[in-house]
């Protein structure tokens, strides 16, 4: 089981104890790219950061173009016979309890997305922002200043995919 929220409900979800294993292991990893695990219907992304508009978001994480690859071509054949996912997220701060938890967004279509060019729009505050939230992620692996340099170097790029709800993902 797995507990998860959205506003102010809380529920569980029944996983095989193996997709519970993969799910924590997400939170494992120390290499940085887009962390997603898809079960069934469902894709489970750790920690992305988002950015919203009025009709679609776009969720993205920093990793490096042959990571970005793979972790393309594991959406994609995925999402060749339905694109549409109920879309969990683990954010990175915990809730007013402490806890971690998964928070369903919704069942979204998704769409892959050239990178954008976040960092180049991005203040000098929010770069360090990144920087930070990264530098957590990696266990301290790399430097913030290898880190900065890794991106702007093209070694680290933005990870992007759009989701929107349409009338189909509404049905589902």
């Amino acid at each position: 089981m797995c507990l998860f929220a959205r506003r102010d409900h809380c529920w569980t979800v029944k996983l095989a104890s193996f997709q519970l294993c993969s799910l924590e292991s997400l939170a494992q990893m120390d290499d940085l790219c887009f962390r997603i695990q898809i079960i069934r219907d469902m894709a489970f992304i750790y920690e992305p950061v988002a950015m919203d508009g009025p009709s679609t978001s776009v969720l993205f994480d920093w990793g490096s173009p042959t990571d970005n690859q793979a972790t393309a071509m594991y959406i994609q054949t995925i999402i060749a016979g339905n694109n549409i996912f109920h879309t969990f997220t683990l954010p990175s701060k915990k809730d007013k309890a402490g806890q971690t938890l998964w928070y369903y967004i919704g069942a979204h279509v998704w769409t892959l997305i050239s990178p954008m060019p976040i960092w180049q729009s991005t203040s000098e505050k929010g770069k360090r922002v990144f920087v930070n939230r990264l530098r957590k992620r990696c266990n301290g692996k790399y430097s913030e200043n290898n880190l900065g340099q890794m991106i702007e170097d093209g070694q680290l790029e933005p990870f992007c995919v759009e989701v929107s709800i349409s009338k189909q993902a509404e049905l589902s």
